[in-house]
């Protein structure tokens, strides 16, 4: 199926709907970022760039979702804030392009360890603060401190060998001035 509107050049432009698996992961995506703290357009726009090749005009990311584009526009601005998403530009159009940022797997985990970092913290904080007298507490207090510390050694760890894999798996540079590709 196809949706159709008006584009800013006046032509009828037709942009395909999300049908079948690709809506479910698109809509599953949503609810999966909405836990996190993210709105579920949001996680719908990351769900829909993570299954398109190239970069996707605010326009059409609007368009393909069914949504208001200054709602997609206000996401793609905090996702792009994140690391979640890269803006690119296209010659000689002017308008924004999205596409899912090179690093999205190494930024969200190093998200995930500020978060346990903060969550630390507050533990710590709330220790030397408050003198807990009860045990539960106090226990509880060192149990959840303990989990944390637990997961940020695991993330970093995960972390460090996501950086390893990518630095085998990626091409040299080319001789006589190439690139380094990816």
């Amino acid at each position: 199926m196809l949706n159709k509107r008006k584009s800013s050049r006046r032509a009828t432009v037709r942009t395909p709907r999300l049908d079948g698996a690709v809506a479910d992961f698109v809509d599953r995506m949503g609810f999966i970022m909405e836990t996190d703290g993210h709105s579920r357009i949001a996680g719908r726009m990351v769900g829909l760039l993570l299954l398109t090749e190239g970069d996707i005009s605010l326009d059409d990311l609007a368009a393909r979702l069914e949504v208001s584009k200054p709602s997609v526009s206000i996401n793609a601005r905090l996702l792009e804030d994140k690391g979640v998403l890269e803006r690119a530009g296209h010659m000689g159009d002017r308008r924004d392009y999205y596409r899912i940022a090179d690093d999205l797997v190494a930024n969200m985990m190093e998200m995930r360890l500020a978060k346990l970092q903060r969550l630390s913290d507050a533990v710590v904080s709330a220790k030397s603060a408050a003198p807990f007298s009860s045990t539960s507490v106090l226990s509880r207090l060192n149990d959840f401190a303990g989990a944390c510390e637990h997961m940020a050694r695991v993330t970093e760890s995960a972390l460090a060998d996501l950086h390893k894999r990518r630095t085998r798996t990626r091409p040299r540079t080319v001789a006589a001035g190439g690139t380094r590709g990816r």
